[in-house]
């Protein structure tokens, strides 16, 4: 993320470079925020990290 931010332009440009050196630190809790999207979403009461649900023939579907 902090790649990212240092091609952009003043200020982001600043931030990720002073940010950078401490993404190690950032890491796990950006592992652990992306594995829980979906239910933190829904916990905001938002549908945006809800995933499509599979087309699988055989797999009853719901009422």
């Amino acid at each position: 993320m902090f790649e990212t931010l240092r091609l952009l332009s003043p200020p982001w440009r600043w931030i990720g470079t002073l940010c950078a050196p401490f993404s190690p630190l950032f890491e796990p809790a950006y592992h652990l925020i992306a594995r829980s999207r979906h239910r933190l979403s829904r916990w905001l009461g938002l549908d945006a990290c809800r995933l499509p649900e599979p087309t699988d023939p055989h797999r009853p579907s719901k009422p």
